[in-house]
């Protein structure tokens, strides 16, 4: 699991307390952090972001995609953690999405364009 240290942008600094742990890189890495966590942790981490989600897509928005600044790239994993644990939390209340494929049998492909 790869995990950034990177400070985020002013604006956002509040939320610095996340980066550690749950700015992860890559959708897989992403799923394997989910899975690893309690219910409890996803809703922590879920209550923490939902408050600025939109606020952060709006910022991000003014920036190109494939050359975000690094400060934003942090944002936008955690963003992107945010979108993976959203389920999770508000559907199910468990890391593992029920009625899904088994986790250890998907394979995630990258593309690229």
């Amino acid at each position: 699991m790869t995990m950034t240290v990177e400070k985020l942008p002013a604006d956002f600094s509040a939320l610095e307390f996340l980066v550690r742990e749950w700015s992860v890189r890559g959708e897989q890495a992403r799923r394997a952090k989910r899975l690893a966590s309690s219910a409890e942790e996803l809703e922590e981490f879920y209550k923490a972001m939902i408050e600025k989600i939109e606020e952060i897509a709006a910022y991000l928005d003014r920036f190109p995609l494939e050359n975000l600044p690094p400060r934003e790239m942090v944002l936008l994993d955690l963003a992107l953690m945010f979108m993976e644990v959203a389920p999770a939390v508000e559907l199910f209340g468990n890391p593992n999405l029920p009625y899904s494929m088994d986790p250890e049998r998907q394979v995630i492909h990258q593309t690229r364009s």
